[in-house]
């Protein structure tokens, strides 16, 4: 990521950069914060691993990290 935004920096790339990039560097460029951020985040596990703890307890800390998880289906 560091190596993408030097190239943004030096006017030979574009790119969508995450914000963690800058947790610790202030950005030698112009950012556009203006734009709206969606992800999708899909686990998938085999049938019936679903209900193993180690997979319920990941996928109970991936929904925490991002705020809700979507209905389970299947």
């Amino acid at each position: 990521m560091l190596a993408h935004a030097r190239l943004v920096e030096q006017g030979h790339a574009v790119a969508f950069l995450p914000d963690m990039l800058w947790y610790d560097r202030t950005p030698r460029l112009a950012l556009d914060t203006s734009a709206v951020h969606v992800r999708t985040v899909l686990a998938t596990v085999r049938a019936g691993a679903g209900e193993r703890p180690l997979i319920r307890t990941f996928l109970g800390a991936l929904g925490y990290a991002v705020g809700r998880l979507p209905a389970r289906t299947g």
